[in-house]
């Protein structure tokens, strides 16, 4: 049986709930930019999708095409014909305030991360987005203490399927392949890519034999 010496965790939707934390900072946006321009929180959803689309069509596959600024920026220019640097930087700051309001880290992550230290498994975080926001969030979660190592997309230039960012955690763990264990959500980007450097991966925590890792 194979030693499990490292762990590598996808951080959004994986260690807490993105979903909620993204519609409910989203529904605060629309709602102030509604009142603000006196038009439909309806209508302001839809152009902040088209804003979006924008924005990831000339930068997917980059770190900053989920740039939030970058979309309400966008929205704004659509919107207005301009730049309002002022209202850009308070949606923004509203978005993430309201966000982190949300953000709760799932139980069973929890307990996982728990056995880790345990058991004295070094744990990578794996994520794609910009390095600032993505430690804000593992900050906010409280989950420092677990963490041995946080690579970005950002940083390694590629995001997810990509394979080298995963390349750069082995590298930063000093591990082969088969010692480490993939957990993320994303079945593309997260267990097929991983998998692809014979990586063992998994969607979920409770698919997990922890005494396996021992």
């Amino acid at each position: 049986m194979r030693k499990i010496k490292g762990i590598l965790l996808d951080l959004d939707n994986t260690l807490y709930d993105y979903g909620i934390c993204n519609d409910n900072a989203l529904k605060k946006v629309f709602f102030v930019v509604s009142k603000k321009f006196g038009i439909s929180e309806d209508m302001v959803k839809k152009d902040f999708h088209t804003a979006r689309n924008q924005v990831k069509a000339i930068l997917n596959g980059t770190a900053s095409s989920h740039s939030r600024l970058l979309y309400f920026k966008k929205m704004i220019e659509n919107l207005k014909g301009t730049t309002d640097v002022k209202f850009s930087l308070e949606l923004h700051k509203i978005f993430w305030k309201e966000y982190f309001n949300y953000m709760r880290l799932r139980k069973d992550a929890k307990e996982f991360l728990d056995f880790c230290e345990e058991n004295n498994k070094k744990v990578a975080i794996i994520t794609d987005l910009t390095t600032e926001i993505q430690l804000k969030k593992i900050k906010h979660l409280g989950i420092t203490k677990y963490i041995h190592f946080v690579i970005t997309s950002e940083e390694v230039g590629k995001e997810k399927p990509h394979t080298g960012i995963f390349h750069a955690a082995l590298q930063k763990l000093k591990c082969s392949p088969n010692e480490v264990i993939m957990v993320g959500d994303d079945e593309k980007r997260d267990i097929q890519s991983a998998e692809k450097l014979k990586i063992k991966s998994y969607k979920s925590f409770r698919g997990i034999y922890l005494n396996k890792l021992k």
